[in-house]
């Protein structure tokens, strides 16, 4: 970078000086007489920046730092942070590049997840969605923190409070939970190793501090393989659904939750699918049961699928077309709610109710 042609001699940078400055048709330049590099960029709008030029590599050009605006910092101050700089520059350190590695250090566990699920077409809404709730669950308290400072230790504090506590105001063993929060967790430093990094390039975060629970997290991960539900409790469940769906206690949520339910037993479809499937996406054919059927044009795995409809599952579809002829209601889901997604998110409540239910008898 060319040094500036200054237009006004050197000068000492006082109070008095600055305020007296008149902006010019261009960028206009006063230097400093005290300080060599320092100085005031003056533009045609009348904005001052306080400036420092030096070089940090005898074989390169100049660097030029902007310090700051004038009235948020005084002359003295601005001054103060040149010379910095300047002294930096001089041992051959970029003051720019440890600004950077300051900000790095600093970025929270927020800041890492907003910038993680902003990267577009990487994950679907409602995987997000699931990844922020477990986030703002499990780990609240450490959102605003930067994420460079969680350490093993708090990582393996946090997990056996989760997996002997719960995340609930009831305390309850949650291993699932606590698994589950701290994949995540994992996912979110291990992208932080790659985005940030210290000025000689190596990863801000040396070793993600989850790998300290690599353990329990490998044997959850066996247990969630193996289990399996017992077929003579799935007709239990089933007769409990139907029962409960009569109850005149319920809301209109519960029910639709319950109706939800018997769907994802009666299809295979994996919740949120469910959960999000709309009318346009349903054919009901009462002159040929042969035609009726439901689309999924984005599942998991990105193939679209066009699936029948059993019997049982028809009638679960008109249950839910009878119950908004009931409330004069229309919704596009076929599972709606009141919630702000306009459908059933989670259907934990539902299981929650039943049981209190069939508990009492």
């Amino acid at each position: 970078m060319p040094d500036p042609t200054p237009k006004h001699p050197p000068v000492k940078l006082t109070k008095g000086y600055v305020d007296r400055v008149k902006p010019g048709q261009n960028d206009e330049y006063h230097w400093d007489a005290e300080t060599k590099g320092f100085g005031l960029r003056v533009n045609p709008s009348g904005r001052m920046n306080f400036i420092v030029q030096g070089r940090i590599d005898p074989r390169k050009p100049p660097a030029r730092i902007t310090i700051g605006a004038y009235g948020v910092f005084t002359v003295d101050q601005a001054r103060d942070v040149a010379r910095e700089h300047l002294r930096s520059m001089r041992m051959g350190i970029d003051p720019r590049e440890v600004k950077r590695e300051d900000e790095a250090k600093a970025v929270t566990l927020r800041q890492v997840a907003d910038a993680f699920f902003a990267r577009p077409g990487m994950l679907k809404e409602n995987t997000r969605d699931e990844m922020d709730r477990h986030l703002t669950t499990a780990f609240a308290k450490w959102l605003p923190r930067a994420i460079a400072s969680i350490t093993p230790n708090d990582c393996r504090k946090r997990y056996e409070e989760i997996a002997t506590k719960g995340l609930r105001k009831t305390p309850a063993p949650a291993p699932g939970s606590a698994a589950s929060a701290f994949k995540i967790l994992r996912t979110l430093i291990n992208f932080a190793m790659e985005e940030y990094q210290t000025q000689d390039g190596a990863p801000l975060i040396a070793r993600n501090p989850v790998a300290i629970i690599k353990k329990e997290l490998a044997a959850h991960e066996s247990k969630v393989r193996t289990r399996h539900i017992d077929r003579r409790d799935v007709g239990k469940f089933w007769h409990h659904l139907t029962t409960a769906r009569q109850n005149p206690a319920f809301s209109a949520d519960t029910r639709c939750g319950i109706d939800l339910v018997m769907f994802l037993l009666l299809t295979g479809t994996r919740r949120n699918e469910g959960a999000m499937l709309t009318w346009d996406r349903v054919n009901l054919d009462d002159a040929d049961p042969a035609n009726n059927w439901f689309h999924l044009p984005d599942p998991k795995n990105k193939n679209p699928v066009w699936l029948p409809l059993s019997s049982q599952a028809v009638a679960v579809l008109k249950a839910r077309q009878l119950a908004e002829e009931k409330t004069g209601t229309k919704s596009k889901f076929v599972f709606p709610s009141r919630s702000a997604a306009g459908h059933i998110k989670d259907t934990r409540p539902v299981g929650i109710q039943i049981r209190a239910v069939t508990c009492t008898r």
